[in-house]
């Protein structure tokens, strides 16, 4: 039987990409996992979506998929296997309350929520009261998204129409938060300029440390290193220790890094985080902490962070969705030897 996916620039691109070549890497549980295993993780988190729900590949195609996933590998897939249905992805922050939860699944007219068993809890009290419609809801089950499906994969088109994307929320700072769809066709264009902006590569390595229900997070960090064939290892929450640990790792002499982020870590993990990063994007704020952060350590720990944002190995790092200031802009460029935050 073969599993047949909507196509589109991602999935085509996840599909083409070097079969063991790594796609994500979750720091905290250690999990790493290829192209192609991606690629089944997400035919199979299709094929889910629809008995689930009952529908057929015709019949999902524009309905709202609403998910309130931690970042990583079920994130990915649930996004890859909302898009690969001809369906609309309504990601939710987990930090959001409970009645911003609400408002969003009522204004996007979800069809479905989908959480992991981290939130499922949240999950349930978002539905407990207050909707004006239940959608249906599913919880990922223990054996997240893994699977050993040899199943031959088909891209293929569901309908004359491409129904698929991305139902973002505004921040909300005059008004409630307002839904703002971007289509299949306008991700695919945001992704590819920055792809030939910024020259991603199947040899960068990204470290994620963003949230994931804005452009930034989901575009810049997410969406075209998929597209380009790079890695992506996610950090997140947020934190300037575990980060320049992670950035030093490759440049320390130690045998194991000692940070308790990787405590779960198994041995072939830690080949992993050997590896240089060379992409790294964040957040005014971000920026600030890991400056701050970089001062408290030792001379030694101070010099290995020092090589990992030098040019010749951090290639490319970014501040977006605020100007950076100019204390800060200057501070980085000194600290990394001549590299700005672009």
């Amino acid at each position: 039987m073969v599993i047949s996916l909507q196509r589109s620039a991602f999935i085509d691109a996840i599909q083409k990409h070097e079969p063991a070549s790594i796609a994500i890497v979750e720091n905290d549980s250690g999990a790493i996992i290829s192209y192609s295993s991606l690629l089944r993780c997400v035919a199979r988190a299709k094929e889910l979506l629809l008995l689930k729900t009952g529908k057929s590949d015709n019949s999902i195609s524009g309905e709202r998929i609403a998910f309130i996933i931690e970042n990583g590998l079920d994130y990915v897939v649930t996004l890859m296997a909302i898009l690969a249905s001809n369906a609309i992805a309504v990601p939710l922050a987990p930090s959001f309350a409970l009645p911003e939860l609400r408002y969003i699944i009522d204004e996007s007219e979800a069809f479905v929520l989908i959480s992991s068993k981290r939130f499922s809890a949240k999950a349930n009290e978002v539905l407990s009261d207050g909707l004006t419609k239940l959608p249906i809801f599913y919880e990922l089950d223990e054996m997240g998204n893994a699977s050993t499906d040899e199943r031959d994969i088909a891209l293929c088109e569901f309908s004359e129409e491409c129904c698929g994307g991305m139902m973002l929320f505004t921040s909300g700072t005059t008004a409630r938060p307002k839904g703002v769809v971007l289509s299949l066709a306008n991700l695919t264009a945001q992704a590819s300029s920055l792809l030939e902006a910024w020259q991603y590569s199947p040899n960068d390595r990204l470290l994620h440390v963003l949230p994931l229900h804005h452009i930034h997070g989901t575009v810049n960090a997410l969406l075209t290193p998929l597209l380009a064939g790079s890695s992506i290892e996610f950090m997140h929450p947020f934190n300037a220790h575990s980060v320049w640990t992670r950035l030093a790792a490759p440049f320390l002499k130690e045998a194991r890094v000692s940070c308790d982020v990787f405590e779960k870590i198994a041995d072939d993990t830690e080949d992993v985080i050997k590896i240089p990063i060379t992409f790294f994007t964040a957040v005014p704020t971000i920026w600030s902490r890991l400056l701050r952060t970089w001062e408290s350590f030792s001379p030694k720990m101070q010099k290995a962070c020092k090589e990992a944002v030098s040019p010749i190995n951090l290639r490319l790092n970014i501040s977006g969705s605020a100007a950076l200031p100019k204390p800060i802009r200057d501070g980085w460029t000194k600290l990394s030897g001549g590299k700005s935050a672009t």
